[in-house]
C-alpha cells in the first residue's frame, strides 16, 4: 500500500491521503498498485500516457491511456481554472470526486456505468485544484455516435428501445445523468450481444422520484443526436413510448 494510504473501512472502498491529494480507489490488489504509482504524483504517470483525443476542445480537461502490470486505464484529469474557480469549489466536490460517487451511485440503482478504479482531488487550504478519476480502459467500447451508422436497422431497433428502457428506469428512481449526448453512451459487444454503458456522470443530480421537467431536460440531448442521425420517427415515436412506459410505471 502507498505512503499516505489509509483504509477507509474494511469494505470495497479504500481512502487515500497524500497531501494536498486525497482520495479513494477500490479495494483491489490492482487499485492498490495503480494508486501506489499515482501517488503523491498523479502527473507523472499521467504524462507518460498516451493522449485520448476529444472531440470538444477545451482547457478544462486532459485524458489519457496508461498502462500498468498489465492493465490499461483511461484517465481523465480536471484542470484548475483559476481564483474563481478554486472559490466556487470550496465548500463542493471535485468532479472527479462526483464521478466516482455518482458511478457507485449508478451501480446501487442497477444504471450500467463504467465504475471508476480511483479518484483523486487536490486541495490547498480547502481550495480546489486539479482533481483526477480513473476507469478501467475498455478497449472494445465505443461511443454510441460512433457505432450507430454502422448498425444494422434491427440492431439500431434494439439499441434505441434498450436505452429507452434504462432511461426510464434511472428517471423513475430519481436520477438524472445531466449530458445525455450520444458520445456519453458507451456501446460494448460481447457474447450476449450489445451493452450499454452511461459516462460522463460528473453532471448528475437526483430527486427523489421521477420528475417530468427533469426528465424532459435529461433527454434533450439524445433527442439532439436522434435528429442528427436522421432517426426514422416511427423509431422515434416507440422510444419515447417505451421510456415513458418505464419511467411512469
Amino acid at each position: 500500500m502507498a505512503q499516505g494510504m489509509q483504509p477507509k473501512s474494511a469494505d470495497s472502498t479504500i481512502g487515500l491521503k497524500a497531501r494536498p491529494l486525497t482520495g479513494y480507489c477500490r479495494n483491489s490488489s490492482a487499485a492498490q498498485a495503480l494508486a501506489a504509482s499515482l501517488l503523491p504524483d498523479p502527473d507523472r504517470l499521467f504524462a507518460n500516457g498516451e493522449p485520448v483525443s476529444s472531440a470538444w476542445r477545451s482547457t478544462a480537461t486532459d485524458k489519457a491511456r496508461i498502462r500498468l502490470a498489465g492493465q490499461d486505464y483511461f484517465v481523465k484529469r480536471y484542470n484548475c481554472q483559476g481564483a474563481g474557480y478554486r472559490v466556487k469549489n470550496l465548500l463542493r466536490p471535485s468532479r472527479a470526486l462526483r464521478s466516482w460517487t455518482n458511478g457507485l451511485r449508478f451501480q446501487q440503482a442497477q444504471v450500467p456505468t463504467v465504475l471508476p478504479v480511483l479518484c483523486l482531488e487536490e486541495r490547498f487550504w480547502g481550495l480546489l485544484g486539479r482533481s483526477w478519476v480513473v476507469f478501467p480502459y475498455l478497449s472494445d467500447a465505443e461511443s454510441l455516435l460512433g457505432v450507430w451508422p454502422a448498425l444494422a436497422g434491427p440492431a439500431q431497433e434494439e439499441t434505441l428501445f434498450t436505452l429507452a428502457e434504462i432511461f426510464g428506469r434511472m428517471h423513475r428512481q430519481g436520477i438524472f445523468h445531466g449530458d445525455l449526448n450520444w458520445r456519453n453512451i458507451l456501446v460494448q459487444r460481447n457474447r450476449e450481444g450489445l451493452q450499454y454503458l452511461l459516462i460522463d456522470l460528473d453532471a448528475c443530480h437526483y430527486r427523489s422520484r421521477y420528475r417530468a421537467q427533469c426528465a424532459h431536460a435529461d433527454l434533450k440531448h439524445f433527442y439532439r443526436d436522434m435528429q442528427r442521425a436522421a432517426v426514422a420517427a416511427v423509431l422515434s415515436d416507440e422510444f419515447q413510448k417505451i421510456w415513458r412506459t418505464t419511467a411512469m410505471a
